[in-house]
């Protein structure tokens, strides 16, 4: 049996200028150490400001990151949720990078790497992880070392670390970034993965962050999608992507609007809501 699929949820870029972003993690969500075996920077001295804002300076692969005022240890079996405001949004490519301080050994030899495993959020409830290998490391964070001070650490072209695509788990947006020590799945010498910083790549516009927070809810039931709305917003058409004014099926109580999008033909359309921001939009695919 083909399952209908109704609506693509991601957004269209606006066209209004976005605020000013905070590009790295602004706030630890949650956290878990494992001390047992290495304690670096978790002591309240430095965490966790040694996880917030930028990567370390005056560093490179062959001299990461290693103090306490920089990284901290998560120890086996622990993890750190760090959040993100404006959330990251899913844009072309890479949407965020990982640095944990990889070592490059001066003599040539193998990088001394040190595994996470990575998950998003936008709840904080409910985690979408991205695919990992446990004898490889494919897949997890810790694997590249961070470039040297002076690179972009928003351009994963230059930066080093571990980048993630938030199509990878069918994710538009994410608030928050977990990663999770997975040195159980290496050597002994992997004592446990430190963590340094998260860099935004992608993030929400100020634009899209009003329509997040006036969009209270939009769930599928039945054929049907329901739109649960703020009051500061309020539904307004669907076009198409010409401009056309498409005749949507649908019905309002109150701050409930309910689209009946499988009647139609099948084609990309805009849903366009009216705030005080202004004209916000949604692009969504009609038809089954």
């Amino acid at each position: 049996m083909r399952i209908p699929v109704f609506l693509s949820l991601f957004f269209l870029l606006q066209v209004l200028p976005a605020g000013a972003q905070s590009r790295w993690a602004t706030a630890v969500f949650s956290h878990q150490f494992n001390s047992t075996q290495q304690s670096i920077g978790q002591d309240a001295a430095y965490f966790p400001a040694n996880v917030l804002g930028p990567v370390a300076n005056n560093i490179s692969p062959t001299s990461p990151a290693s103090r306490p005022e920089d990284v901290v240890s998560i120890g086996k079996g622990g993890h750190i949720a760090l959040e993100f405001n404006p959330p990251l949004r899913n844009g072309p490519g890479m949407d965020f990078t990982v640095f944990e301080n990889v070592l490059v050994p001066l003599n040539g030899g193998p990088v001394f790497d040190e595994w996470l495993i990575v998950s998003v959020s936008n709840d904080g409830v409910n985690w979408y992880t991205f695919a990992y290998d446990t004898l490889t490391g494919a897949g997890m964070a810790g694997r590249t070392p961070t470039a040297a001070t002076g690179a972009d650490y928003h351009d994963p072209s230059q930066s080093g670390g571990d980048s993630y695509d938030l199509t990878d788990v069918g994710l538009e947006t994410a608030r928050y970034v977990r990663v999770e020590d997975a040195t159980r799945y290496q050597d002994a010498l992997r004592l446990a993965a430190e963590l340094d910083a998260v860099a935004a790549i992608h993030q929400v516009t100020s634009v899209e962050n009003a329509l997040n927070t006036a969009l209270l809810s939009l769930e599928r039931q039945g054929l049907d999608w329901v739109l649960e709305l703020g009051p500061d917003i309020r539904w307004m058409d669907c076009v198409d992507l010409a401009g056309r004014t498409l005749e949507l099926p649908h019905w309002q109580e109150g701050s409930r609007v309910v689209l009946h999008l499988a009647q139609l033909p099948r084609q990309v359309a805009i849903l366009r809501f009216r705030t005080a921001a202004g004209l916000l939009t949604r692009k969504v695919l009609l038809g089954a």
